[in-house]
């Protein structure tokens, strides 16, 4: 089977996955023709794709179309807000010669980074997509959320701090929307099997997790993800490299805790070993440690520009251990991780424990990118029925909390992991401030 058709069928089989009907709109169908807007804020009840804004267009690329565009997403853009008008035209080129672009008539272009705030306001979009990584955009995402605009940002939120993180999801669930972070491992099924197989009851409570996360910028630029790259341009090891290095681990507690053991990933310590600057006197090496309420310690070290990249986790129980080599950008088709057993023979012959390694492979595609935007979609989606459903009006709905349903169950899980994250970048960004070096 050839390419486009291998994809038309991966897109169907995802779909019938969620139990919802997202027919691909034919090579000459215009994008916007295929979405229902009910107008009040730009927000669509369609079954179909969420309308993205770009805010930006000189961070996105071939790659960033690919994504969107992939058929597994349930995005597509529908007008773009940038300064750079070389960026801006490559970025329509990419799009209508992707394989499931369309036309570039499709995309509404506002020209000039003072046109941000027209876009914002738009009704020609549902969500907002900032591509700075560079930059946390406190400012932007607000008037976003204010605007009832869904937001998604490009990488982790390590930039900003934890009252800034609880102001932003307070302003989500007020204004009925979505926000959501850039981390794509998170959403990549190899991540959901690898952390399924240490949350077995048979693997045991977790005792520890080490986690390395290394990046040249070199070994970035050769390779095929440039959030490798914009990650290797980072000034600060902790706010980029560190948030991916917590998230794993707070992903890991919470999937592996008790239904009782409800404070088993709270943050009871955090202890930094040793850190070390560039010539600029950014952070660009740390080695961490963080204790949790359950005693399991996670030990990670970070590099930014100075060792060859690395990515890998372990996970340590009583008997069982856990690794995963490729952790947060899978290197190809296929992937694997192993768990190991400790065992004791009855064999005379044989001292102490021997180790049973059992390998499981998985499938590491589609592109890694494409999840995060068929996971922002559908839950973007579930929110806007939700409130549809409970009749809540589209504008100064000033909620507390999103209407109940399974996307804002799962969005409150998302954001809990976030803000549990966040606590432990705080503390540790506490830690280097005291240790002055």
């Amino acid at each position: 089977m050839k390419g486009k058709e291998l994809l038309e069928e991966e897109r169907v089989s995802h779909t019938q996955h969620l139990n919802v009907t997202s027919p691909k709109p034919s090579d000459n169908t215009p994008a916007r023709n295929i979405l229902a807007s009910t107008g009040g804020g730009g927000t669509s009840f369609s079954p179909h794709f969420i309308r993205l804004g770009i805010l930006g267009a000189e961070k996105t690329n071939k790659k960033t179309v690919s994504a969107i565009r992939n058929p597994i997403s349930l995005c597509t853009v529908t007008a773009i807000a940038s300064n750079d008008r070389a960026a801006v035209e490559r970025f329509i080129n990419d799009w209508v010669s992707h394989p499931f672009g369309g036309s570039g008539s499709d995309i509404a272009v506002f020209p000039g980074e003072a046109t941000f705030g027209d876009l914002i306001e738009s009704d020609l979009i549902d969500a907002i997509y900032i591509p700075f990584p560079d930059t946390f955009q406190k400012d932007l995402i607000l008037k976003a959320l204010e605007c009832n605009k869904h937001v998604i940002i490009d990488l982790p939120c390590g930039p900003c701090s934890l009252g800034d993180m609880n102001e932003i999801i307070d302003a989500a669930k007020r204004n009925g929307k979505l926000f959501m972070d850039g981390s794509k491992f998170a959403h990549h099924q190899r991540t959901t099997e690898f952390i399924s197989r240490i949350a077995c009851p048979d693997f045991g409570p977790v005792e520890q997790i080490e986690v390395e996360f290394s990046v040249m910028k070199d070994d970035a630029r050769s390779g095929s993800s440039d959030e490798l790259v914009w990650l290797s341009e980072h000034n600060n090891v902790l706010t980029s490299l560190g948030w991916y290095c917590a998230r794993i681990a707070v992903a890991i507690l919470e999937e592996t805790r008790g239904e009782e053991d409800t404070e088993a990933g709270e943050l009871m310590s955090a202890t930094v070993k040793s850190i070390s600057r560039d010539e600029a006197g950014n952070l660009n090496e740390i080695k961490a440690d963080v204790t949790f309420a359950n005693c399991c310690v996670l030990s990670f070290q970070c590099c930014l520009g100075v060792r060859s990249t690395r990515q890998s986790i372990k996970v340590f129980a009583d008997e069982y251990s856990g690794e995963l080599y490729d952790t947060f950008h899978p290197h190809d088709i296929f992937t694997s991780f192993q768990i190991h057993k400790k065992e004791f023979s009855n064999d005379p012959m044989i001292q102490g424990p021997i180790e049973i390694v059992d390998s499981i492979e998985c499938r590491a595609g589609p592109l890694q990118d494409a999840y995060i935007w068929r996971k922002f979609g559908a839950l973007a989606r579930g929110i806007d029925d939700a409130c549809l459903a409970h009749k809540l009006p589209l504008r100064n709905m000033n909620m507390v909390e999103w209407p109940e349903g399974p996307a804002a169950r799962e969005a409150n899980l998302m954001l809990d992991s976030a803000l549990e994250t966040q606590a432990i970048i705080d503390a540790l960004l506490r830690c280097v401030e005291e240790k002055g070096e």
